[in-house]
């Protein structure tokens, strides 16, 4: 789905991608890390680099352990290794509980009353990439909201009283939106980032501009919506320039970039179902990631975000453009399977949320057919994560 594809997901041409999304999952204290780490020769936290610049996410798991007991405490490397479990957890999943144990390490550090709030602000946009990109999975969702912490956050009859976790049956009752927009609204009061206003964004505006193109019905009717977008985009602009101005410009190309293009595009693309003049400036946006990735040599760090790009593409322009568009989207999702065909190991939850997708999303089941009878390509990878053919 476009609003999975993820974010999260961050990549970089020498330090590749670092923290996601998403992706997996961007977020600008992490580059302040990077800049920081590569400058310290610490062999332990080269090693954690580089193991996840390989995508080596097991070792780099193991890595990251390491760190966190070697700097105990509550403190910026300490944090850093954090992110890297967090993230390497979460790439590494081959099932739901594999991703749902990655929400669980990010929660730690949001319940953590020390950690400054910045960093749990962070933890809280962390688990909403985790859930944008489940592909709806219930037991992704359980594992975020199903909690004392985040469980104030469902939309649910009766309310969860604040300080308890809520009941099995709150956890099936709730609505997953409007519950997850809840948890974004409050990490924008919380600690505005720019990632933070590109899910809000998201949840709030695209999702429903998407909802009602794939059921066929009008877009006209929200101007409104796409009005929202546009000041949601200038304000995570606002932000994202202040986060790339306080890290070396170089990090800030090679890292937050891609990421930034991407959610870029996403919400323009969620825009040009209403005002189709619009999917140009879409298209801009996500070719900047393409370009990026073919600049890094197709770096496995820059896979995650150069895979959502090619999957949002490849669906505004099929929505928007029509059949006469088929060989761009041909293109887009031909590169899509032959990046995830050539490394697997480094595409874990992305398979996942395709499945995901197929089991719990009639809709975007109908949507990912059709673009299937347009790429083959596309049409084996969905039959590898358990579609029928």
């Amino acid at each position: 789905m476009i609003r999975s594809k993820k974010a999260k997901v961050i990549a970089g041409i020498a330090i590749l991608a670092f923290i996601i999304l998403a992706a997996i999952t961007v977020f600008p204290g992490a580059f302040v890390f990077l800049a920081n780490l590569l400058s310290r020769q610490n062999t332990r936290s080269s090693a954690l680099v580089n193991d996840y610049l390989s995508g080596d996410y097991a070792a780099a798991q193991k890595d990251a352990a390491q760190y966190i007991a070697a700097y105990p405490g509550v403190n910026r490397d300490y944090v850093n290794a954090e992110y890297v479990q967090e993230s390497s957890t979460y790439l590494a999943a081959s099932s739901t509980s594999g991703e749902a144990d990655a929400v669980q390490l990010v929660l730690k550090r949001y319940n953590d009353p020390s950690a400054p709030p910045f960093d749990r602000v962070e933890a809280l946009n962390r688990i909403l990439l985790d859930l944008l990109q489940s592909g709806k999975d219930p037991a992704v969702f359980d594992a975020a909201f199903g909690n004392a912490a985040l469980g104030r956050f469902l939309t649910v009859s009766p309310v969860v009283a604040s300080g308890t976790a809520p009941t099995t049956q709150q956890l099936a009752d709730a609505d997953p939106l409007s519950s997850e927009l809840n948890l974004a609204d409050y990490s924008v009061t919380l600690y505005p980032t720019w990632t933070s206003y590109m899910v809000t964004g998201e949840l709030q505006d695209a999702a429903p501009i998407l909802k009602a193109a794939l059921a066929g019905e009008p877009t006209t009717g929200f101007t409104t919506q796409a009005a929202d977008l546009t000041v949601e985009l200038a304000q995570a602009k606002k932000l994202y320039d202040i986060a790339a101005y306080r890290i070396p410009r170089y990090y800030a190309e090679a890292a937050i970039e891609p990421s930034f293009d991407y959610w870029n595009g996403l919400l323009l693309g969620a825009s040009s179902l209403v005002d189709p003049t619009q999917l140009p400036n879409a298209e801009a946006a996500f070719n900047k990631v393409f370009a990026s990735y073919q600049d890094s040599k197709q770096a496995p760090g820059l896979q995650q975000v150069t895979v959502s790009a090619d999957l949002a593409y490849a669906r505004f322009v099929s929505l928007v453009g029509g059949s006469s568009r088929d060989a761009d989207v041909k293109a887009r999702l031909d590169q899509l399977a032959g990046i995830i065909t050539a490394n697997p190991g480094g595409s874990g939850y992305f398979m996942l949320e395709l499945q995901g997708i197929g089991k719990n999303d009639p809709t975007e089941t109908k949507e990912f057919t059709e673009l299937a009878a347009i790429s083959p390509a596309f049409k084996s990878l969905l039959v590898a994560a358990g579609w029928q053919s």
